[in-house]
């Protein structure tokens, strides 16, 4: 698509849509399922490693971990906008 250059060339490109209309779902695409199918055993297997984890360190140790970790990740997610 060429340059947008007035605000109703801005309205029809957002009113058009990115997809066709024979390609447009309602709910949760197939994409996201396709991923959630590759991420779901890393995300069981973090589970189980953090629950092992969780038994042979300190209490108060392992929740630092866990908010360093978050906010690192809260950071990386600000940083992505």
């Amino acid at each position: 698509m060429s340059e947008i250059q007035s605000k109703s060339q801005l309205i029809d490109y957002f009113s058009k849509g990115i997809k066709k209309e024979d390609k447009l779902l309602i709910g949760v695409e197939h994409e996201t399922w396709i991923t959630s199918a590759y991420l779901a055993p890393a995300a069981l297997c973090g589970v189980f490693v953090g629950h092992q984890i969780s038994k042979k360190i300190n209490e108060m140790l392992f929740k630092v971990f866990i908010l360093i970790i978050l906010i690192i990740t809260g950071c990386m997610m600000l940083i992505n906008l």
